[in-house]
């Protein structure tokens, strides 16, 4: 065992000496392994640790309104909708009766008069940045006026208030005047980039606002507005399986491809 044992190690120090050999034997005095290997730089930079940022160490591209008592005591996680009774559409059988947001409100108020001294910067990247911009502004607003876990959650809630009224058993914060679902957060920052000019509210790349989503319904009979109660239309307001037929138009790529040079740009 012990003979074992000694020509295993023996072994591993030959190869490892004749690495060293053979490395320095097939580079000239003046060339060095390093200069052989393709992307070295990249490669050093891939295997690095990453480098770690705080969350709110980062500048933000615009501010984010401050909190204070007098705006808590008007936009917070307990106030309640307006209740409508009555509620009706022309493709409705019947009527509804429920709560509505006014996240509007927040938006006109709150959220505009911070935006508005940043346009000129936002306008001036590309619209790709502008809207990941204000897709971070938005939700960090809603989470420090209305809460971080959940508070900010709103069952039938957009920023532009196109959804139907909301029952309480709908879900248990479908009462909330202000707060939004996932599929409203979702389309949250393209419904302000249209209201701001960033984006075009007749292409597609305002498809997931309720604007570029109107303009895709009128003009293409293979989609429509259909996420209302019981099959309704809701004012174009986006629901999940929406931005999914809407995503589809825009690019689809086949399981295990690539995308092409057009999706891309």
């Amino acid at each position: 065992m012990k003979r074992n044992l000694i020509i295993i190690v023996t072994a591993l120090f030959l190869m490892a000496a004749c690495r060293e050999v053979l490395t320095t034997s097939i580079f000239t005095a003046e060339e060095t392994a390093d200069e052989f290997i393709p992307l070295r730089e990249n490669t050093h930079s891939l295997l690095s640790a990453p480098e770690h940022i705080g969350f709110d160490e980062f500048p933000r591209a615009i501010p984010i309104p401050e909190v204070t008592p007098e705006r808590a005591a008007v936009f917070n996680a307990d106030a309640i909708g307006d209740f409508i009774e009555g509620y009706q559409q022309a493709d409705m059988t019947d009527t509804l009766n429920g709560y509505v947001t006014d996240n509007h409100t927040f938006y006109t108020q709150m959220l505009f008069p911070a935006i508005e001294p940043c346009l000129d910067s936002l306008r001036s990247l590309q619209k790709c940045d502008a809207v990941s911009a204000l897709t971070l502004f938005i939700h960090e607003s809603f989470r420090d006026f209305f809460g971080v876990n959940l508070g900010y959650y709103r069952w039938g809630g957009d920023i532009t208030d196109r959804d139907q009224p909301q029952t309480a058993t709908s879900h248990s914060t479908s009462r909330k005047r202000y707060g939004m679902d996932c599929s409203g957060f979702g389309a949250s920052p393209y419904e302000v980039a249209v209201l701001l000019g960033i984006l075009d509210s007749t292409s597609n790349e305002s498809a997931f606002s309720s604007f570029g989503f109107k303009h895709i319904c009128e003009n293409d009979p293979a989609i429509s507005d259909g996420g209302g109660r019981g099959g309704t239309t809701n004012n174009y307001r986006m629901e999940v399986s929406d931005m999914y037929k809407v995503g589809q138009l825009i690019a689809t790529i086949p399981a295990g491809g690539t995308p092409s040079d057009a999706q891309i740009a």
